[in-house]
């Protein structure tokens, strides 16, 4: 179990120095950050149960949707409906909703980033995060786990 608290900190803190801006002063243009990192054993806020030796990583609990990334699978909660996808299933990252998270209205980003990621079978998750450092760090994240998980290397940091 000692390994695997050492795997969070070690891809945490290589995806944290790919940000220009440490996690204390990341920015979003939504109205407060809501997405927090896990560096040590904190309760998660949703009610999920973690398999043995799956460590949290990320959440963001927004009014509409909850995401948390965890060393092992990604769950989404979107419209009520529940759906997770596991790290190594993941293939790619859909570009679908990428004109609207860069949309400037009134002179701001949108509050938050739709991001979605396709399975190699074709199916397809689909979350919510706080724009901006968030979103950008929860993209370079799953990168990496998903190089770490298939190849064995870190691809970023």
């Amino acid at each position: 179990m000692k390994n695997i608290h050492l795997f969070r900190e070690e891809v945490l803190t290589r995806t944290l120095s790919l940000v220009d801006e440490p996690y204390e002063k990341w920015r979003t243009y939504n109205y407060q950050i809501n997405t927090k990192l896990f560096f040590a054993n904190e309760d998660i806020n949703g009610s999920f149960n973690l398999n043995n030796g799956e460590l949290p990583l990320l959440e963001c609990k927004l009014e509409d949707s909850y995401v948390l990334i965890t060393t092992d699978r990604i769950i989404s909660i979107l419209d009520s409906e529940m759906d997770q996808i596991s790290i190594q299933d993941i293939d790619h990252f859909g570009n679908e909703f990428e004109k609207e998270n860069f949309k400037i209205v009134e002179g701001k980003g949108p509050k938050t980033n739709t991001i979605l990621l396709v399975a190699s079978k074709g199916d397809k998750l689909k979350f919510k995060i706080d724009s901006l450092y968030p979103a950008y760090f929860a993209k370079i994240l799953i990168h990496n786990l998903i190089n770490i998980k298939n190849k064995g290397t870190y691809s970023w940091g």
